[in-house]
């Protein structure tokens, strides 16, 4: 977690296996599966996309920076 703002938790949870969970954070940032809503969620592969969506727009921003500056 790089910042939690106090909101989040510890769940002990098996790979593959669903949480019951609200729709709460970033949309930008949710997986599909937290976007539709169900409420069960795969909490490792949501954190997972998370990041990936965090380091993409991190690339964006540096090719962006080099782009510009040079």
């Amino acid at each position: 977690v790089f910042i939690d703002f106090g909101c989040s938790l510890y769940v002990k949870e098996n790979r593959n296996e669903k949480t019951k969970t609200e729709r709460f954070g970033t949309p930008g940032y949710m997986s599909p599966e937290m976007k539709s809503g169900t409420g069960e969620v795969n909490l490792y592969e949501n954190d997972q996309y998370s990041l990936k969506e965090t380091l993409r727009r991190f690339k964006f921003i540096l090719e962006l920076h080099d782009l510009i500056i040079g």
